[in-house]
């Protein structure tokens, strides 16, 4: 079970002037808001294919779901390199991760 509950996630948007540090502080905040919303989950384990099915079984789209499996391989494809930050929209995923919250909690 996971330790962390929907009233105790201080949601802080990351920084979007460094994609790097974005990319890896909004991976860790979705894990936690979806790890309060599947307490099967710890909150560190949520990979992109669990964050794919909590989103699914939640009612989101398909372009929120894909968005949100990018965001999952951009982070991870930081510590490995082959990242192209140029490609990196950190206000619509700001937004994205805004609305999941919004609509999780």
């Amino acid at each position: 079970m996971s330790s962390y509950s929907k009233d105790r996630i201080r949601f802080q948007l990351p920084s979007k002037n460094d994609v790097d540090g974005f990319l890896e502080n909004a991976k860790k905040t979705l894990q936690h808001i979806l790890a309060a919303a599947a307490p099967m989950y710890e909150s560190g384990a949520i990979a992109r294919a669990q964050a794919e099915e909590i989103l699914a079984t939640k009612g989101f789209d398909n372009a929120e779901i894909y968005a949100v499996s990018r965001l999952f391989e951009a982070a991870d494809a930081i510590n490995f390199g082959g990242v192209d930050k140029s490609t990196i929209d950190t206000g619509a995923l700001s937004e994205l991760l805004g609305k999941i919250y919004g609509e999780l909690k």
